[in-house]
């Protein structure tokens, strides 16, 4: 499943009954956007997005590209998050059938 937005797209692979974390990838930003995993905590049945950022030197005139970058994510984030299940199921069973 997949989902698309200004500059990003997080998706979702893998099978139904094997949990594997989405990710959000930024498509124009690709050197200096965070690292991005969408997973579902079963403790607090939430989804939750956990943010990298690059692990290498940035130096200060870099850092508008990588707001920039985080802030695209996060968009994208804001706007999926209400249509994931409140279960954690990334798939449909409709599509499915």
């Amino acid at each position: 499943m997949t989902y698309r937005s200004h500059n990003c797209m997080l998706s979702f692979t893998g099978f139904p009954d094997i949990p594997v974390p989405g990710k959000i990838e930024h498509e124009k930003e690709l050197l200096y956007a965070p690292t991005a995993a969408v997973m579902f905590d079963k403790e607090i049945s939430a989804w939750q997005i956990n943010l990298t950022l690059p692990s290498f030197p940035v130096f200060p005139e870099d850092w508008p590209r990588i707001k920039s970058a985080t802030e695209d994510m996060l968009a994208l984030w804001e706007e999926v998050r209400g249509e994931l299940s409140d279960d954690g199921q990334w798939w449909s069973e409709a599509k499915a059938q």
